[in-house]
């Protein structure tokens, strides 16, 4: 188990980096394929990059939990 969590939490800390750089990259830095015309703050990758980070905080707690049952 103790590996699953941990290569879960690798798949979730490279998608947390990515979607955080994706939405720095929109809001930013201009990426006219990323935002179209006007800026947002709260947009797709915004959500995104919320809810891998909430994914991930999650896998830490579990991470946690099984180092302390052990």
């Amino acid at each position: 188990m103790k590996k699953l969590l941990f290569a879960q939490f690798a798949v979730l800390l490279g998608g947390t980096l990515f979607a955080w750089y994706q939405w720095y990259m929109e809001y930013f830095q201009d990426c006219e394929s990323c935002s179209g015309s006007e800026k947002q703050l709260v947009s797709k990758c915004f959500l995104g990059a919320l809810f891998f980070t909430v994914a991930l905080i999650l896998n830490i707690l579990l991470l946690i939990q099984e180092r302390k049952r052990q």
